[in-house]
């Protein structure tokens, strides 16, 4: 399997050098993602960890927090719960957590 398929959504067809770096852009989010939700007291929706995410590490965007939660879950990392919370958009949002 591709590494980019695991962790970098190729949506914007990049290639050679600038794919790498995104993939290990990503990887990287995903580990930080992996580790802020291992060590939380409790689960995180997407803008909580968003929230977090942006005061220990660099400022990236929210669609970057939703493609690391889907890519982690999808190893088996991360868990979605069922529970959601009403948050920004006036819209719910499921919370995650470490498996």
């Amino acid at each position: 399997m591709k590494r980019e398929q695991l962790t970098f959504f190729n949506t914007i067809m990049l290639d050679g050098r600038e794919l790498d770096e995104a993939t290990l852009n990503a990887e990287k989010q995903n580990e930080r993602i992996y580790l802020l939700l291992k060590h939380a007291a409790r689960p995180m929706t997407p803008f909580e960890l968003h929230d977090h995410y942006c005061k220990i590490y660099t400022d990236c965007p929210i669609t970057s927090i939703r493609r690391g939660l889907t890519t982690l879950t999808n190893q088996g990392k991360l868990q979605k719960l069922e529970k959601q919370k009403q948050e920004q958009y006036g819209k719910p949002n499921h919370l995650w957590q470490a498996v």
